[in-house]
């Protein structure tokens, strides 16, 4: 059961910062001496994001590791990731693997050219796009 939980993936949508999220449903886990480092990478999509003509680089990652310390050494594995996914797990809703391409779809098509100062969101000098 630990295995098919671990291959599956989590799809969450911002609408707010027109982003989408790709997730594993199982962190890794690693146990410590004083409780559990739960971490995990987000597969992040942003409808704003932009070539910065200065780096050549996107403007924001596209892929982002986030990792936790559940500093309670007698909870279970199960429990420190009940914690985390509560805590660090991406804003916005759940939604299926088919809104997720869609979605990936349009935000990709809307990102902004290389160093470009219209934004397709409308929302001019917020990096989130709110």
């Amino acid at each position: 059961m630990r295995e098919e939980n671990e291959s599956r993936t989590e799809y969450y949508h911002d609408e707010g910062s027109m982003t989408v999220y790709a997730v594993p449903s199982h962190p890794n886990v690693i146990e410590k001496r004083y409780g559990w480092e739960v971490q995990v990478v987000w597969d992040v999509t942003k409808a704003d994001n932009f070539i910065d003509p200065r780096t050549g680089r996107l403007k924001f990652p596209c892929s982002v590791l986030v990792k936790d310390f559940y500093d309670n050494c007698k909870d279970t594995e199960d429990r420190a990731v009940q914690w985390f996914k509560l805590q660090n797990y991406p804003p916005g809703r759940r939604i299926d693997v088919a809104e997720y391409a869609k979605l990936k779809q349009v935000y990709d098509k809307r990102r902004r050219p290389s160093g470009s100062n219209q934004s397709s969101s409308g929302a001019r000098g917020n990096p989130l796009g709110v």
